[in-house]
């Protein structure tokens, strides 16, 4: 048996080429081989440029390997990807957290802000970050022992879930933290508000009274805000959620019924006007406004026209818990200014006597009594208007019918009261002259009674019956 001298080959001596480099072989064979030397036919017949080649790779292969190896040990295998993520959760690491939460979601994309309640929340609650660990590293020793056939509903994970999700860089497993979003039922009884969630619009109730879901967001505390464009400005509505490992669902109801007041007067014809702008409608075709903030920044007032003036109630701030605005004309001081206070049940009497003069000054009108009528003028009126005079003007009179009468205000010995009329005059061909009127009479304490004064009094109506 010989050797081929080119690359050493074994050779029969039937062989006149090499099988392996096809170098002719020459007739002088490699001598045998001396004691224990076993021949090195490999090296020896290499040039010096293809030994260090060979050498070469032989080292970048073991330097591969060493780095494959290190790569999956420290940053792609399951137990590097889970220990980095809670490490990183235990030192407050938004930036890193967002990385590793970013990477494992499909639902979200969360921002700097939310990471960080969600890493506020995790250490204000010590017990997620456990509960969390714990799970993680059950998933962990699942991957390990049963590599990537592990179903990913064996673990039953509460807020973090680890995921094989193809490779990274071609040669590794790629694993990835998914952290479980949450999501909130909301139900609002006003539609078209829309939702918010940390001060970010994530949606738009559309039914009113009907739950719908919002989300998702990131385990933690958030607060949730309901805003509506109203006629009466924006309103807002806010409550504070928190997701927690519980199955129950997490809800939020929001009720606007605080966010409305009724209305009322004691003229329901009056107009509305809120901050000052006309609404256009009364008090008994609006019933209430709403929403509304009750922060103090609507103040609602009425206006009504008494003959020919128009007269404003006091404006009302809703603020607070009020539930509804009493917008009462009789309340205003736009005519005169009250000067002296008097004591309330004192100012009912009074009220109900200057009611009571004004009534019987009509009354006696309609009975025919029209000294008494006459009598019920104050002493400056009395030496204007002569009773005989005053008596013939009032012949074809039927009746009068004060339909209504309203204290205005009193200041010591004088006052002022708002009157509305229907008088019935007979025009002595079988039909009535009817004419309604409005305005006010002042009036003046005479002798501890309350006479009429002077009146300004308009028609405002007249037909024939």
């Amino acid at each position: 048996m010989s050797y081929c001298k080119n690359c050493g080959h074994k050779i029969s001596e039937e062989q006149q080429f090499c099988p392996e480099c096809g170098k002719q072989v020459e007739a002088e064979s490699i001598p045998p081989m001396v004691g224990n030397e076993a021949p090195q036919p490999a090296l020896k017949g290499m040039s010096r440029k293809t030994k260090m080649l060979t050498i070469s790779a032989a080292a970048i292969a073991a330097l591969t390997f060493g780095a494959y190896y290190m790569v999956n040990k420290t940053m792609t295998s399951p137990s590097a990807v889970v220990d980095n993520f809670i490490e990183a959760v235990q030192k407050q690491d938004v930036k890193t957290v967002k990385k590793i939460v970013n990477e494992g979601q499909i639902e979200l994309k969360a921002n700097e802000k939310q990471v960080q309640q969600f890493l506020t929340y995790v250490k204000d609650n010590p017990q997620v970050l456990a509960s969390m660990s714990d799970e993680l590293k059950e998933e962990v020793s699942l991957y390990e022992t049963q590599g990537n056939t592990v179903q990913t509903d064996e673990v039953n994970s509460s807020y973090a879930q680890l995921k094989l999700d193809g490779k990274k860089w071609v040669l590794f497993d790629h694993y990835t933290i998914r952290v479980q979003p949450a999501y909130v039922e909301v139900t609002s009884n006003l539609e078209k508000a829309d939702v918010y969630i940390d001060n970010q619009k994530v949606d738009t109730i559309k039914n009113a009274d009907e739950s719908q879901t919002v989300g998702p967001f990131l385990p933690g505390e958030h607060e949730m805000k309901l805003s509506t464009k109203g006629d009466y400005g924006t309103v807002e509505m806010k409550q504070t959620i928190e997701s927690t490992d519980s199955d129950e669902a997490i809800s939020a109801d929001f009720d606007w019924g605080d966010h409305y007041v009724s209305l009322y007067s004691d003229y329901f014809d009056g107009t509305v006007f809120v901050n000052g702008k006309s609404t256009g409608k009364t008090v008994e075709e609006l019933g209430y406004i709403g929403p509304v903030n009750l922060d103090g920044s609507v103040e609602v007032h009425a206006e009504r026209k008494f003959g020919s003036k128009t007269k404003k109630t006091p404006a009302i701030t809703l603020e607070g818990d009020i539930v509804e605005a009493e917008l009462y004309f009789s309340m205003s001081d736009d005519f005169d200014d009250v000067s002296t206070e008097v004591d309330a049940s004192d100012s009912i009497d009074e009220e109900t006597d200057i009611e009571d003069a004004v009534r019987s000054h009509y009354n006696y009108i309609t009975s025919d009594s029209f000294a008494s009528a006459h009598d019920l003028f104050s002493s400056s009126r009395k030496s204007k208007v002569d009773l005989s005079d005053w008596k013939k003007g009032l012949q074809a009179n039927i009746s009068d019918n004060v339909t209504n009468i309203e204290v205005l205000d009193v200041d010591g010995n004088e006052a002022r009261a708002y009157v509305e009329m229907t008088s019935y005059d007979d025009n002595n061909d079988g039909t009535h002259l009817v004419q309604e009127w409005e305005g006010y009479w002042s009036l003046v304490k005479e002798d501890g009674e309350w006479k009429l004064d002077s009146a300004d009094l308009e028609k405002v109506d007249s037909r024939v019956e």
